[in-house]
């Protein structure tokens, strides 16, 4: 599945090359990409290794905030 990106953007040209083959709709009012649950599970061939622990966390620290949003709207 191609992913679907949605911008904003005026001028498209550059982002159609880009992201193709992905299919884009412009003028949206919020910038977004989706794509397939079965990406995530690709290997990242530039995965940088000293890097993984602050992602790590970072991803951890919004997974909690996230929960808190979710806990506070409850």
């Amino acid at each position: 599945m191609a992913p679907t990106v949605r911008c904003y953007a005026k001028d498209t040209r550059e982002h159609e090359r880009i992201f193709a083959p992905a299919r884009l709709h412009f003028g949206a009012t919020k910038t977004s990409i989706a794509f397939d649950a079965s990406v995530l599970d690709l290997p990242v061939f530039n995965a940088n290794a000293t890097l993984f622990p602050f992602f790590e966390q970072h991803a951890n620290a919004l997974l909690v905030s996230c929960a808190n949003l979710a806990e506070l709207s409850a």
